[in-house]
């Protein structure tokens, strides 16, 4: 084993990091709600949809 993940894990591993940054991108934006702060909670709220969009993408190319 040359110790290179199989593109199965690969996906896995991508996955794993996105579902981690859209955690991290849903704390802000209820934090940035909280603080009535609506420019940066729309901002997130865009890159959320965003990663949403690239977790599907994932899946599907994953064939979950």
């Amino acid at each position: 084993s040359s110790g290179v993940p199989s593109a199965e894990q690969m996906f896995g591993i991508l996955l794993e990091d996105n579902d981690k940054i859209l955690a991290g991108l849903t704390g802000g934006y209820k934090l940035a709600e909280t603080a009535g702060e609506a420019g940066l909670s729309n901002f997130l709220q865009d890159l959320i949809d965003k990663h949403k969009k690239l977790a599907w993408m994932i899946k599907s190319t994953k064939g979950e």
